[in-house]
């Protein structure tokens, strides 16, 4: 079997790189909402990222108190440590990311009514 080390390794760089690849969604749909002038969704997206960088904190807490404690550490509390943190993290990771996916999907219904909107005003005007 592998060292436990690179596992917890492994799953330490797996919780960063969900948190850069869910925040880099909330930003592109901030930027979005912000040229369209969605100020709603602007804010859910900002604050949505500030749940990811939180949660990410939270996790990084649990993890250097764990390392920075006087008791033994032995490969069962090291998996009491991730089945505690890795989990809950990925899960939340998750409903964001759809959340995100979510207001994504509004900005470009909105972007079309507005579309059609103008269209149909440029067609009177032209009239």
């Amino acid at each position: 079997m592998s060292d436990p080390r690179t596992i917890i390794t492994i799953l330490a760089l797996t919780v960063a790189l969900a948190t850069l690849l869910v925040a880099g969604r909330f930003l592109w749909c901030l930027v979005d909402a912000l040229l369209a002038r969605r100020y709603r969704i602007a804010s859910v997206s900002a604050a949505c990222m500030a749940v990811i960088f939180a949660l990410l904190a939270a996790v990084v807490v649990v993890w250097f108190s764990y390392a920075v404690a006087h008791t033994g550490k032995n490969m069962r509390t090291d998996l009491i440590v991730l089945l505690s943190t890795v989990p809950p993290f990925s899960l939340a990771s998750i409903g964001l990311w759809l959340v995100g996916g979510k207001l994504r999907s509004r900005l470009r219904l909105s972007e079309k009514k507005g579309n059609a909107q103008s269209a149909a005003t440029n067609t009177q005007n032209q009239a």
